[in-house]
């Protein structure tokens, strides 16, 4: 049997979610060896912060498969957020 992990809204950014509790948060995944790991919507708060909260995640867990849904915070149109120039 598969096991499944799901995370929903760690809004990484220094004033929501730092980075230290999104690594805490992925250690404690990674400790309980999940086959796939689902990543619910508004995982960070602008571009550079939804690729370092992803990067957190894949550097404690690489070997699990993933996959993300991205969320309104995610996708909200304003300057940085959809593309990086």
């Amino acid at each position: 049997m598969q096991k499944i992990i799901c995370t929903f809204d760690t809004h990484l950014h220094p004033s929501l979610t730092p980075s230290h509790k999104i690594t805490a948060m992925a250690q404690s995944i990674a400790a309980e060896k999940p086959d796939i790991l689902l990543l619910g919507g508004d995982i960070g708060e602008g571009v550079e912060n939804i690729e370092t909260c992803l990067d957190i995640i894949n550097s404690v867990n690489p070997d699990c498969h993933k996959a993300c849904i991205a969320g309104n915070h995610d996708l909200a149109i304003e300057k940085g957020y959809i593309t990086k120039e």
